[in-house]
């Protein structure tokens, strides 16, 4: 499903374990074809949900409720109106799908980026550490608290926590957008793995651009 900016965190560290578990280092190309795959599809996903919220949810004049639970019944009944009765285990096992394998990725994914952030900073070049033992463990536990404290206390209102996560994506997308192409360009990054002229312009174009809705977003959200 379409995912956050700092996915290309995510995407890293696991290519980095497949390399170190498969003993096999891709070149370049294979690297990039993955990645555009990745891309590519993770577009076409989301123009697919803005599309399906708009055909199915615009213009019902059906109140969302604030609770997770009841606005989970109305989604689906509101797929299962438009497609017919047939499609309602289709549409409730797709979702179920959706949410479990997201949360299976992130608790995988977060606990990797917390053991790499603290071998980074703690520990010297030639000790960094696996992901996996103690630190993995760490990280894990302490996502998995945050996520249910901050579960327990939005549980009756989905319209917080779809603003929390909302406001917290676009605040971060121009960090992240930024370090991402100092990653690329970095002096490290072998030159001929560097991106060319066209997608520098292009990635200092959405960076401005994820600054300026950032602004709008809080002006408009705040103000």
């Amino acid at each position: 499903m379409p995912a956050p900016i700092d996915i290309s965190v995510w995407s890293s560290l696991w290519n980095l374990a497949k390399i170190e578990e498969l003993g096999y280092k891709p070149d370049l190309k294979s690297t990039l074809i993955e990645f555009r795959f990745g891309y590519i599809g993770t577009a076409v996903l989301a123009l697919g949900f803005l599309v399906m919220g708009a055909l199915v949810m615009h213009g019902t004049g059906e109140q969302l409720s604030p609770n997770g639970t009841t606005f989970s019944g109305q989604l689906i009944n509101m797929y299962t109106t438009s497609l017919g009765g047939w499609a309602y285990w289709i549409v409730s096992i797709a979702a179920l799908t959706t949410m479990v394998s997201t949360t299976i990725t992130v608790l995988d994914a977060y606990p990797r980026v917390l053991t790499s952030t603290y071998s980074i900073l703690f520990k010297p070049a030639d000790q960094h550490l696996k992901h996996k033992g103690k630190p993995y463990l760490i990280g894990l536990v302490v996502m998995v608290i945050g996520a249910s404290l901050i579960i327990a206390y939005a549980a009756k209102s989905m319209v917080f926590m779809v603003n929390l996560a909302t406001t917290i994506s676009f605040l971060m997308a121009p960090i992240f957008a930024w370090l991402n192409y100092r990653v690329v360009t970095n002096r490290q990054m072998p030159i001929e793995a560097q991106p060319g002229l066209f997608l520098k312009v292009l990635s200092w174009t959405g960076i401005f651009f994820f600054v300026v809705f950032s602004l709008v977003y809080l002006y408009w959200t705040f103000l």
